[in-house]
């Protein structure tokens, strides 16, 4: 799996996805950003390390978000990119509160990922396959990004959600092994959620509730 994750407190700071029809350049996933920090992001991972066993938080907000690669075995570094190639977690290695100040202030979200699965997973029984999360634990998340079988799905808890945040957004569109992605969810403060594929909407609802719990 290819990540390159980014996480906003707004909907309007980060670049537009990419239009219909725009090129995307699958060796290089958004050229346009790498190396350099995103306006507005909370927490960037740029995976561009090339070793080691920390993903660097490369936003220029608060105190960084450092992940930790709790198994260095099941991952490889490519050239710009990390491969996520067998059971392993990426978890903050520090304490920090710029997700809980700057989210519930704006009551706006937008989770960004470039994404390249090498197999389509079988559905889950129970918690779906996480890309990326911020969770107390399986049951209880304030948003999860993950792969269920052939679909993509974001879970957000608000004060009108259950402790998982569902109902989930669900794209109307299959996932296909070994294609680059880019992955944008949005939140806005009237509550609509939008999940874009390559620049295209392919799943709109409107959630209730806000993020001051």
């Amino acid at each position: 799996m290819r990540l390159l994750l980014v996480l906003a407190s707004c909907n309007a700071c980060l670049d537009k996805p990419p239009a219909p029809g725009e090129a995307i350049d699958a060796a290089t996933p958004d050229a346009r950003r790498l190396g350099s920090r995103t306006p507005g992001a909370i927490a960037q991972y740029l995976f561009d390390e090339g070793e080691g066993d920390r993903a660097t938080d490369s936003s220029a907000m608060g105190s960084p978000l450092h992940l930790q690669i709790l198994d260095i075995d099941s991952v490889v570094w490519r050239e710009g990119f990390l491969s996520v190639e067998g059971d392993t977690r990426l978890a903050q290695t520090s304490v920090s509160r710029k997700l809980f100040e700057a989210v519930p202030s704006t009551n706006e979200l937008t989770v960004e990922a470039w994404v390249r699965t090498p197999f389509v997973v079988q559905p889950s029984a129970g918690s779906p396959h996480r890309i990326l999360s911020h969770a107390i634990d399986h049951e209880r998340a304030n948003f999860i990004l993950a792969q269920d079988g052939a679909q993509w799905l974001v879970r957000l808890r608000t004060t009108k959600s259950d402790p998982d945040g569902d109902p989930p957004l669900v794209p109307a569109l299959v996932i296909e092994a070994n294609v680059l992605r880019h992955l944008v969810f949005t939140h806005s403060s009237d509550g609509i959620d939008d999940f874009y594929i390559d620049g295209v909407s392919f799943a709109t609802a409107t959630r209730l509730g806000d993020f001051s719990t």
